[in-house]
């Protein structure tokens, strides 16, 4: 048995709530794992549909990947209606790698370096199936098991960072800084 995250599920309740047709079961699924450990200072109600469409595009970019390739979007979410500091317009950077020891340090470490600094970081392992053209077949979220690969599954880390609005021009620089960690 595993608990539930309130944050999370206030997330899932009101995205329930918003989104019509109602979401499915499998992205109610995918947010759950995504988010899992979502916190109440990163979170607002208010937020849920720009966390469910970063969310949805991160899965999107994950969905063909090949062994040891690593894929990386930048780009910028605009807020239509500011209403406080915490809806200015920011840069979303969505990672999919193989998980390995240090990632987000030095992912970090690059970022300020850059006076990028992260205001919000979502990090969540799945466990990927693919099939020989390396399209995704299943992910579920990695609990802690000690193999890294069994049969054609393979640990994957889905990386965000949510930082300071970043204009287009400077995302391809941003993109190859951080290929160069990873």
């Amino acid at each position: 048995f595993e608990m539930q995250n309130t944050v999370t599920e206030k997330l899932i309740s009101t995205v329930k709530r918003k989104v019509k047709p109602a979401p499915g079961k499998d992205e109610i699924d995918f947010l759950r794992n995504f988010y899992h450990r979502l916190s109440g200072q990163d979170f607002a109600s208010r937020k849920a549909l720009k966390f469910r469409e970063t969310a949805l595009r991160h899965r999107q970019l994950g969905q063909i990947r090949a062994p040891g390739k690593t894929l990386i979007d930048v780009y910028n979410l605009s807020n239509d209606r500011i209403k406080s500091i915490d809806d200015r317009d920011t840069t979303i950077i969505s990672i999919v790698t193989d998980d390995k020891p240090f990632t987000i340090d030095s992912l970090t470490v690059k970022l300020n370096s850059m006076r990028k600094t992260p205001h919000r970081t979502t990090h969540p392992t799945f466990e990927v199936q693919r099939d020989n053209n390396h399209r995704m077949k299943s992910m579920s979220r990695y609990k802690g098991r000690q193999q890294e690969k069994y049969g054609n599954r393979v640990i994957e880390s889905y990386i965000q960072f949510e930082i300071d609005f970043t204009p287009e021009n400077e995302h391809k620089r941003l993109d190859r800084e951080l290929r160069s960690i990873l």
